[in-house]
């Protein structure tokens, strides 16, 4: 079966380098532009950004329980912050 197009998300401006899937519609993404994001997939809204590094953002995932979301970047720094914001 071939699978269908469910959303697009303009996410990021330049490259985007991560993308991670959360629990229920989440869904996290980082760039180029220095930014972690946290999505609703279904609705395409953005629901938390983040800036927390001085430049690209290379990799994000979701703890196994799904409620911490992390970032890596060159900067030798893994930031961790809260899946659910208020």
């Amino acid at each position: 079966p071939r699978a269908s197009l469910k959303r697009s998300i303009q996410a990021h401006e330049g490259r985007v380098w991560s993308v991670a899937a959360g629990s229920g519609h989440r869904v996290a993404s980082s760039g180029s532009d220095k930014c972690v994001s946290l999505w609703d997939a279904a609705s395409g809204t953005r629901r938390a950004s983040w800036r927390l590094h001085p430049g690209p953002v290379f990799a994000v995932a979701f703890s196994e329980s799904k409620m911490l979301l992390a970032s890596a970047s060159e900067d030798t720094q893994v930031h961790v912050m809260d899946a659910e914001p208020p």
